[in-house]
């Protein structure tokens, strides 16, 4: 929220200015996929929709697992996407895994690593190694050469402040860091040392970063939102970890929505700006709604269903444009 009310107040005072600067960039088509988890399964599906739709990104922007797969989307490795999800394991993810096959937390694992002092309860190495197997030295050098941007959101945990990294100021080996400490769940996985900073996922203050989009010169902004559009009923339940979990699923759930809230208060400072939002179903966010551990059977077809909820329309799409009155209108679906 604290966000949130900064960018009203940044609206405020710069609106003049800063759409005389907007105007003289170039429009750029731009792609960002939230985190999610598991669930970038889906979103892998879903963008391999929109590339044989025709539509081109100049650039691609990720949160947690939206960062893990946003090289592949951006050089069309779609086939390479789908092999990684038809095989994927949670041995690929985590060197300490903390998750049972169910998803749920492995109880005294965790006590066991509270009481040494660890901090967290799992560890994600495997991931760092999975990632320069998913985005090699070579994609990197091809991105560059064909004038494409990525970036990824992390946390820095020291100052509690977001930061953007970017293949356009830091080297390859970074970026591998970078992305895995987008990725990096508090809790279930280790934060990750860097620059002597501590940092971990993106998602805990900006998990869809239209507004880095914008602020790059887009004017024309899918967004593939890894959660549906209204949060899903919870059964009431006196047991403590059951709590915990649905705590913390509404917070996950209201940084998402301010998010989209944020992405739509800045597209006010540029007349034209579309804003397409596309929400995956309740039947899928539910079908994937075991995010941390990762088991081929379910993200394999959670690829499929990403496919299809784009090639039948069976995600919820939400159009915007803003107007020249600074009013943003809302468009037929």
């Amino acid at each position: 929220m604290g966000k949130l009310l900064y960018i009203l107040l940044l609206f405020t005072i710069s609106h003049s200015c800063f759409s005389q600067t907007q105007k003289q960039v170039s429009g750029k088509n731009a792609l960002i996929i939230s985190g999610g988890g598991t669930r970038a399964s889906w979103g892998a599906g879903f963008a391999k929709g929109l590339a044989e739709s025709g539509k081109e990104y100049e650039i691609i922007g990720g949160t947690s697992a939206g960062a893990l797969i946003m090289s592949s989307v951006a050089l069309n490795q779609f086939e390479e996407l789908e092999t990684l999800f038809n095989t994927i394991t949670n041995d690929d993810v985590y060197n300490v895994n903390p998750i049972k096959s169910n998803g749920k937390i492995k109880t005294l694992k965790s006590i066991w690593r509270t009481i040494f002092g660890y901090s967290s309860i799992g560890e994600s190495k495997n991931l760092r190694k999975l990632i320069e197997n998913i985005f090699t030295k070579k994609d990197y050098q091809e991105l560059i050469e064909l004038q494409k941007e990525i970036f990824c959101v992390v946390t820095n945990l020291n100052n509690s402040e977001v930061s953007i990294k970017t293949n356009k100021n830091t080297t390859y080996t970074d970026l591998l860091d970078w992305i895995w400490a987008s990725a990096s769940v508090p809790v279930l996985m280790a934060p990750v040392e860097k620059d002597g900073q501590i940092w971990a996922d993106g998602g805990l203050i900006d998990n869809v970063p239209i507004d880095e989009a914008i602020i790059e010169g887009s004017k024309h902004i899918d967004i593939i939102a890894l959660f549906a559009e209204e949060p899903a009923k919870w059964e009431y339940s006196d047991k403590l970890h059951d709590i915990v979990g649905r705590t913390s699923k509404i917070v996950i759930s209201s940084t998402f929505r301010d998010n989209i809230i944020i992405g739509q208060l800045m597209s006010q400072l540029e007349e034209g700006t579309v804003l397409n939002i596309h929400y995956m179903s309740r039947e899928d966010a539910d079908f994937l709604s075991n995010l941390y551990s990762f088991d081929n059977t379910f993200l394999s077809e959670g690829f499929q269903r990403g496919y299809e909820a784009f090639k039948n329309e069976t995600r919820v799409k939400r159009y915007y444009i803003m107007g020249s009155n600074s009013q943003f209108v809302k468009l037929p679906n």
